[in-house]
């Protein structure tokens, strides 16, 4: 739940306020961490204990790293990602704003995750590759070449089947 600066004021003091979006929709964490930023409130991190991190790795305000993540040297999470369990993302790696990486996934190394990626349970994407902003890896799938933007990829080997004109996952 979001509440307006209007709200709190006088109940906290607004600099010691901490917020963490628990969202699994990409878009949707989109907007919440917009609704943050526009009422000047503090995104904090939420880091289970038994990630293993890289100390040269770079993670951001708003990110969630969930039990048994490994999070290699160099790797960058930017702000308002959501790392499930058990998931590795490798040396090098950039995963943009807002994206989530369900549990079991495995990003090989020096690869780009463009912004508002939803990369299903289980999925593996091979090295040296670019997921495309707004895109979605369906789960299992195995992508062993760069995808562009707004696309939904499934299978084994992963290929797109169709747009992701609607930027949602789930449905209500």
């Amino acid at each position: 739940m979001i509440y307006s600066y209007e709200e709190i004021d006088g109940l906290f003091e607004k600099e010691k306020i901490e917020i963490i979006i628990a969202n699994g929709e990409p878009k949707i964490r989109e907007k919440l961490f917009n609704k943050v930023r526009k009422e000047n409130l503090n995104l904090g991190k939420l880091i289970d204990p038994s990630a293993v991190i890289s100390p040269s790795s770079k993670i951001k305000d708003g990110t969630i790293i969930t039990p048994l993540c490994s999070i290699q040297a160099n790797a960058e999470i930017n702000e308002n990602v959501l790392v499930n369990t058990g998931s590795i993302i490798g040396h090098d790696i950039l995963v943009g704003k807002n994206s989530v990486v369900s549990s079991f996934v495995n990003i090989g190394g020096s690869s780009i995750i463009g912004e508002k990626v939803f990369l299903g349970m289980g999925c593996m994407i091979k090295e040296n590759l670019k997921i495309g902003s707004s895109t979605i890896i369906g789960m299992g799938s195995f992508v062993h070449r760069s995808v562009g933007g707004q696309l939904i990829v499934m299978g084994n080997p992963a290929r797109p089947i169709k747009k992701n004109e609607k930027e949602k996952i789930f449905r209500k």
